[in-house]
């Protein structure tokens, strides 16, 4: 079947795409415009904390693995991120949250 769409022309006035803004395809969809308007990205790039005080520890799951953040203390003054890996439990040391969070979302 042959692409007419680049032919076609419409002389009804109700037609709901006209040939200017049709894309190079033919297709309505793939018209692309100068402006698209305003993004959504405040809600988009939201990191999914409250900002609020985190309570430790904190246990960050996905699917089956499991990883811990634990909070400072007086005798060990650093974030302690711990999971498994390969049947050992694996402990590792932060200077800040943040650090241990990004982290944890990637082991």
């Amino acid at each position: 079947m042959r692409n007419t769409c680049s032919r076609f022309k419409s002389h009804r006035p109700d037609h709901p795409y006209p040939v200017e803004t049709q894309g190079e395809s033919g297709d309505p969809a793939s018209f692309q415009e100068e402006d698209p308007g305003p993004y959504d990205t405040v809600s988009t790039q939201e990191t999914g904390t409250s900002g609020g005080k985190v309570r430790f520890p904190l246990r960050i799951r996905h699917r089956r693995a499991e990883v811990i953040i634990y909070g400072k203390t007086k005798s060990r003054p650093d974030y302690r991120l711990a999971f498994r890996a390969g049947g050992k439990r694996v402990l590792r040391a932060f200077q800040t949250f943040s650090e241990a969070l990004l982290v944890s979302r990637q082991e």
